[in-house]
């Protein structure tokens, strides 16, 4: 199989080693659309989901079968100059709407939050763990250290929480950067802008349901979050990591 990825460069099947492959199937969704699809080592599409709206950012397959889903919440606010609510790369990750389909894609379960961005978790009771946002004050955002000068929407910083919902849809557990993140340790990589603090975008608990691991982008860390007191007991920072996904 050709190795230089320029040249694997194209659409379709680019490259394939049946010896070195694992065989099994792939999901993915184009950011673009409203479909996901999942395909076989052959790149033959196997099965697909119409969903509930553009997607947001991840989407996996469910224990049961089912495909959990973050898909966009159209929003009609705007931001004081008239650009994207709540500023206008969270319309590229955002979400908002969080849902659980059958494997004919019929909505089982559906839950709501128009902060609610990249990843979420779905425990398989009808609880869920997701990122969502919060707006800092003036003074809070201009606490935030690094990032590229100026560039906060309306002048402030939107900062992460981390949540967990019951079967419901009631909030039953909340970690918040606004509270919880040592700022001076934590500062945005100077490339970023300071927009979005600091950019959870995966998150997952740990086998026990004692702790959150929670990846944080522009800030390159990832940290293990204790549940029952909201403090950091393990992290890995920018001394190895550099922007990290999932």
């Amino acid at each position: 199989m050709e190795q230089n990825t320029l040249k694997r460069r194209g659409v379709g099947l680019t490259g394939l080693d049946k010896k070195q492959s694992f065989g099994g199937y792939t999901l993915f969704c184009p950011l673009t659309t409203d479909v996901a699809y999942l395909i076989d080592i052959e790149g033959n599409e196997v099965h697909s989901w119409k969903l509930p709206g553009r997607i947001g950012r991840h989407a996996r397959i469910l224990p049961n079968g089912n495909l959990a889903v973050n898909t966009l919440r159209p929003s009609s606010k705007t931001t004081s100059d008239g650009g994207p609510f709540p500023f206008p790369f969270f319309n590229k990750y955002g979400g908002g709407v969080m849902s659980e389909l059958d494997p004919h894609g019929t909505v089982v379960r559906q839950f709501e939050d128009e902060f609610g961005h990249h990843d979420q978790h779905h425990f398989g009771d009808g609880r869920m763990l997701y990122t969502g946002l919060e707006p800092l004050s003036l003074e809070e955002s201009a606490k935030i250290l690094g990032g590229v000068p100026g560039t906060e929407i309306d002048g402030i910083t939107y900062a992460d929480t981390i949540n967990e919902t019951d079967t419901n849809g009631n909030l039953i557990w909340q970690w918040r950067v606004s509270e919880s993140l040592p700022r001076a340790e934590y500062p945005l990589q100077a490339h970023y802008t300071r927009e979005h603090y600091p950019l959870i975008n995966s998150v997952l608990p740990t086998r026990d349901g004692k702790h959150i691991l929670a990846s944080m982008r522009s800030v390159s860390a990832v940290v293990l979050i204790e549940k029952s007191t909201g403090n950091i007991v393990w992290k890995l920072g920018s001394e190895v990591l550099a922007q990290q996904h999932n």
